[in-house]
């Protein structure tokens, strides 16, 4: 079975990421974070919370070719 996680140069250099999968917001440093939004045409200032990436999502930006992404295969026990 695979994992697949951030590698771990990219979070030592940004160790705050932020990406969006299907134009869904979310993290890639495995927390979620609350971001201030200020005012504008769209509406008052507000917070919204972006996600930490799920594995389907990590694997999705695998897939895609992301250069912060790593697959890691876990051999299968037996």
């Amino acid at each position: 079975m695979a994992t697949y996680k951030v590698k771990e140069w990219a979070l030592y250099r940004w160790p705050q990421l932020f990406t969006t999968v299907n134009d869904v917001p979310v993290t890639l440093h495995g927390k979620d974070e609350q971001v201030e939004i200020e005012a504008d045409a769209n509406g008052p200032k507000r917070v919204a919370v972006k996600k930490a990436a799920t594995q389907e999502q990590l694997k999705q930006l695998f897939d895609e070719g992301h250069p912060f992404i790593e697959k890691i295969e876990t051999p299968a026990k037996g």
